[in-house]
């Protein structure tokens, strides 16, 4: 018969006192409703009107229990009862056997588990436990079928409620007897569940199993001895033929699950290792049934492993007489050895994994297993199975969850054992578990670290596995490290890697010394920028070393770097930094760079081998393009160009990423590369190849930063010195007239290196180049002169030198004379009588001065503009304005002005300029004007 389509699923009744059940009369009304029969052969009207009446009465004593505030034993009985009287009618063909049309099949599977919940823990209601086992039973029977999380929680409280019986030998024989009824119906309903007709039997089975396998480490021994004879009863149901061929439901069912194979017994291993603990039992009943268990479970391998063959073919019979050989003995022996390395030839990797899992799980001190035993099986399993694992980082974990309740010398030494080879075989699994397993590296994880680095072979392999896990980039998420495991970050590994190089025996892995270093610095670089839920796994407090302050990510990776370069014996370097303040720069993020420098210059000179493959490696990081990284690798990189055999090396691929991060918007990274272009620049080897850059290191001398300015300066200065003098004239031209500016810049700095680059232009140019300079070293003139009066160190003298240069470039020998001297005054007169037609250029030129900030540079602007008119030829712009200047200098009177009078009057004048229009002639201005002239004239040759 065709399977009917689902109905709309619906409740009976709705009673607050009834959780998940439903409202209304409507469905005992349907029950009364006559429905067409005679479809089926063999089928009666009055049978089915009867059936209907049966099905009535059940539901309204179900509905009356629901609604009762108090249930006396009766009702319970009755109750149960009506579930079974319900279920044989639903499970009838004119039904199609689903529940869910009248009522809530999960809603009577509560009210059952809490009904066995509420028993007592002895004989007493055991009426009331036999027909709850009936009534699941008959619920098993009728769609739809429960939940596995339901269905194990009510088969936990039936079994839980039967096993916590008292002793067999301390009932009397009427309480013996129930006890066995109830032993019986129990394991009826068990096998109704298993061979069900809505369900795959094997998944069933399994559940059950995974139900019972906790009792068998109960404390009550009779708990263990019933729940290992339960398990040794359903084990021999794995060899039924139904079972084992996927039962199919009747009735059309169509079921996805009915037909799975017996691959999908994933528990066999943890049963058959839980079996074996039970074999060591004090109780000799508890380990006769576990053997019996393994003996099914034996005959279960043989079919698996036979490929389902006919009983009778030869193949099975071969298979059989071997298995009988090996097992035959399970029913007396205690070998755990012996019992552990016969099923470990036919369990497969993932089975053999959980008899490890549940062997390390029985070695703890709380484990009603014997420890010893555990150990033994432990021991074996990994001897015989430790090179086809498939999840060594779940061993790995669960060695890290009991290690600290393993108290047993002997059964301690095994665990370690066991990590230890885990470590050789699967370094990547192992390392990656235990940093998932333990963030913060406790105590626990520190033993395991221990063990792992204790052998020379596993040092180094567990060390290369940190630097990987060090290696790997954070973008934005946090890192997965293997399947199962939770996210962590690779800070992780700083704290981890700190407390493996603390340990004084270990001498293994100095060849990773250079790249765990590089992953550390890249490691606090990340730190910085570490989410609020990275510094949250790190900010607690560090229990192990008694400290209340928490630990940062930043600082947790600077520790660890500590410790790496005390490991590698570079402790001197350590103490050197610390005095300096690199570590306090290192750990900051404004100076971070600055730190990495320090580092680097300390690495550079007694560690050049391992600099060797730091420098290679920081320039593939920097051509990966890789944000991050890039500011501390340029760091590192530049400083190392301080060693002659690193700054030769320079190639093209490093001079074309050196001019693309030139052009990045950047000031930290372009003041980076200049600084090792400055140095490159010094090496008269190397100077020469950077001619290619001289554009993009012009274009750096309008930065904002004055740090680069200078840089860009120093750069120039010391790349135009190396140049042949005919290939320096184009960049001397085009550099003279970017430099004029920087001569009255902000900072001193830039204005004392740009004297000294002008200069070295002046020197350097040869022929045509030097005609074509001869304008603008004729423009700097007055500049040259005014910067004589600059009150900054070293801009006075620098501004002489120049100007002394300028002298002999133009070949004005007087001027020369005049600056070697030092009469500023007379250098201002010979300015103006050399060439008059630039009288209205240096006004221009003089105009900014009196805004100038140095009180020095203002007055001379003054003094030099009245100098104009002194020597003035008649021209009406500088005479009107000296004019001005002339009656201003008058109103402040005879005596000596002041600073903010000077400065005031300077900013008159430069007022007075900016709204100047040539006036006309007045015949009392000009005379007014002689007068004055005379005066200033008579002072003028007084001060010379």
């Amino acid at each position: 018969m065709a399977e009917r389509p689902p109905s709309t699923r619906r409740v009976a009744w709705e009673q607050p006192q009834a959780p998940g059940w439903g409202s209304s009369q409507q469905q005992l009304d349907r029950l009364r409703e006559p429905q067409a029969w005679g479809t089926e052969p063999g089928f009666s009207a009055s049978s089915y009107l009867t059936q209907r009446q049966e099905e009535r009465k059940a539901l309204q004593h179900i509905q009356a229990f629901l609604g009762a505030s108090e249930k006396e034993e009766a009702q319970k009985l009755q109750f149960l009862a009506s579930i079974c009287a319900l279920c044989r009618g639903v499970d009838c063909e004119a039904l199609g056997g689903d529940l869910s049309d009248l009522c809530s099949k999960a809603a009577l599977a509560e009210e059952i588990k809490v009904l066995l919940e509420e028993q007592p823990h002895d004989l007493q209601g055991i009426a009331v436990r036999q027909q709850a086992l009936l009534a699941i039973t008959a619920m098993s029977k009728v769609r739809p079928v429960l939940e596995d999380t339901q269905n194990n929680s009510l088969l936990h409280a039936c079994i839980c409620s039967i096993f916590s019986f008292p002793p067999r030998e301390d009932m009397q024989s009427m309480e013996a007897l129930l006890y066995d009824q109830t032993l019986d119906a129990l394991h009826n309903m068990l096998q109704e569940l298993v061979f069900g007709a809505h369900v795959c039997g094997l998944l069933e089975l399994q559940h059950i199993l995974q139900v019972l396998l906790p009792f068998t480490e109960s404390q009550r021994a009779a708990e263990r001895e019933r729940a290992v004879h339960k398990i040794a009863q359903l084990s021999k149901l794995l060899t039924s033929s139904s079972l084992w061929e996927g039962h199919v439901p009747s009735r059309g069912v169509q079921d996805s699950t009915a037909s799975l194979g017996t691959e999908h017994f994933q528990m066999l291993g943890q049963l058959v290792a839980r079996l074996r603990l039970c074999c060591s039992d004090e109780d000799e009943g508890t380990r006769r049934g576990a053997a019996d268990a393994l003996c099914h479970l034996g005959s279960f391998l043989l079919k698996r492993e036979s490929g389902k063959p006919s009983e009778d073919s030869a193949e099975h019979r071969r298979l059989q007489g071997d298995w009988k050989a090996e097992t035959f003995w399970l029913s007396w022996s205690q070998s755990t050895s012996d019992t552990t390395m016969i099923f470990g030839k036919h369990l497969c990797p993932s089975e053999m994994t959980e008899v490890i899992l549940t062997a390390i799980e029985g070695m703890s001190d709380s484990s009603a297993y014997h420890t010893l035993a555990a150990a033994r099986m432990l021991a074996v399993a990994m001897r015989h199975s430790a090179s086809r694992l498939r999840h060594a980082s779940r061993i790995v974990r669960c060695i890290y969850e009991n290690l600290m309740h393993v108290s047993e010398q002997l059964a301690r030494r095994v665990l370690l054992r066991t990590l230890l080879q885990l470590s050789s075989l699967y370094p990547e699994k192992a390392v990656r578990s235990l940093l998932a397993s333990s963030v913060l590296c406790d105590s626990v994880a520190v033993a395991m670290w221990r063990v792992m680095v204790s052998q020379p072979a596993t040092a180094e392999k567990v060390l290369g596995e940190l630097l990987f896990v060090l290696q790997e980039r954070r973008q934005g998420r946090r890192v997965c490290f293997v399947e199962d495991e939770p996210h962590v970050v690779p800070l992780a590994a700083t704290r981890a890697l700190r407390k493996i190089l603390l340990q004084p025996t270990l001498q293994q892995g100095k060849a990773l010394f250079p790249m765990l270093c590089v992953a550390l610095l890249f490691q606090i670089s990340f730190a910085m920028e570490a989410t609020l839920q990275d510094v949250e796994a790190f900010f607690k407090t560090d229990t192990e070393e008694g400290r209340g302050s928490p630990i940062s990510p930043v600082r947790s990776a600077l520790q660890a770097l500590q410790a790496l370069l005390h490991w590698a014996g570079y402790g001197e370097q350590v103490g050197v930094l610390h005095k300096t303040g690199g570590w306090d720069m290192l750990i900051c993020a404004e100076s971070h760079h600055q730190g990495i420098t320090l580092l680097a210059r300390q690495l550079r000179t007694s560690a050049t081998k391992e600099c060797h493959w730091i420098f290679h490696h920081l320039l593939l990081v920097l051509s990966m393009r890789d944000v991050q990284r890039e500011i501390p690798s340029m760091a590192f990189f530049t400083e190392l160009l301080n060693c002659a055999e690193f700054s030769t090396a320079v190639d093209e691929q490093v001079l074309r990423l050196f001019q693309r991060h030139l052009r990045t918007g950047r000031l930290v990274m372009r003041g980076l590369v200049l600084r090792g272009l400055l140095m490159l620049s010094e090496s008269p080897e190397v100077a020469g190849k950077l001619q290619g850059l001289l554009p993009d290191v012009m274009e750096r001398l309008h930065d904002a930063d004055r740090d680069i300015n200078v840089k860009a300066l120093c750069i120039l200065r010391n790349v135009l010195h190396h140049m042949e003098r005919e290939r320096a004239g184009p960049v001397a031209l085009q550099l003279a007239e970017k430099l004029l500016p920087l001569f009255d810049d902000v900072s001193s700095r830039v204005r004392k290196h740009s004297l000294c680059l002008f200069k070295a232009l002046m020197e350097t140019v040869v022929g045509k180049w030097k005609r074509r300079l001869r304008k603008h070293v004729q423009s700097s003139l007055l500049l040259l002169f005014f910067h004589l009066s600059d009150q900054a160190p070293g801009v006075a003298q620098a501004s002489q030198e120049t100007l002394l240069a300028a002298a002999e470039f133009l070949k004005w020998n007087q001027l020369g004379y005049l600056t070697q001297t030092l009469q500023t005054w007379r250098i201002g007169e010979c300015l103006l009588v050399q060439d008059r037609s630039r009288a209205e250029k240096y006004l221009c030129q003089s105009l900014p001065y009196l805004e100038s900030p140095q009180a020095a540079l203002q007055e001379l602007a003054v003094r030099f503009i009245v100098l104009q008119e002194l020597l003035d030829d008649g021209r009406p712009s500088i005479h009107c304005l000296a004019a001005q200047t002339i009656l201003l200098l008058d109103a402040v009177q005879t005596q000596e002005p002041s600073g903010w009078q000077c400065q005031a009057l300077c900013c008159r004048l430069r007022r007075l300029w900016e709204r100047w229009r040539p006036p006309p002639a007045d015949d009392s201005v000009v005379a007014q004007l002689h007068e004055r002239s005379q005066m200033l004239r008579d002072l003028h040759t007084e001060d010379t």
